[in-house]
């Protein structure tokens, strides 16, 4: 009898310290899974963060392409209306590619001091 007694006794510590060992398991995955869901939170709330600043910039984009637009446009309606004894807009084209004043006034027709505005206006750094 003492020996079932022994081996009862054994069976039940031998029990306890499994259910024992059970609940320290259960109690660290828990903590886990609460430290996880944490981490979760704060990507979540960093991915929406990232959308909201994509919405926000791409509407930034799409208002800078409209007024683009918009300026190209009115470049183009003022150059129309450009009266053709004064080509401001061909002169601007010759500065761009190195032209002088002096070549304004002989290609254009344009007066010295109209060649020179659109020299300084349009050159860059360029000296006249």
């Amino acid at each position: 009898m003492s020996n079932i007694l022994i081996a009862t006794t054994g069976m039940a510590v031998l029990l306890a310290t499994g259910l024992v060992v059970q609940f320290v398991l259960i109690f660290s995955q828990r903590r886990e899974l609460r430290k996880q869901q944490r981490l979760i939170g704060l990507l979540q709330a960093d991915i929406g963060a990232l959308c909201a600043g994509a919405v926000g910039a791409d509407q930034r984009v799409a208002q800078l392409e409209k007024q683009g637009r918009s300026a190209d446009s009115r470049q183009q309606i003022g150059e129309s209306r450009q009266p053709p004894g004064q080509p401001y807009g061909k002169a601007i084209q010759l500065v761009h590619e190195g032209a002088s004043p002096a070549e304004l006034v002989e290609q254009l027709g344009l007066s010295r001091s109209e060649a020179e505005l659109v020299v300084m206006l349009h050159g860059g750094s360029r000296v006249i």
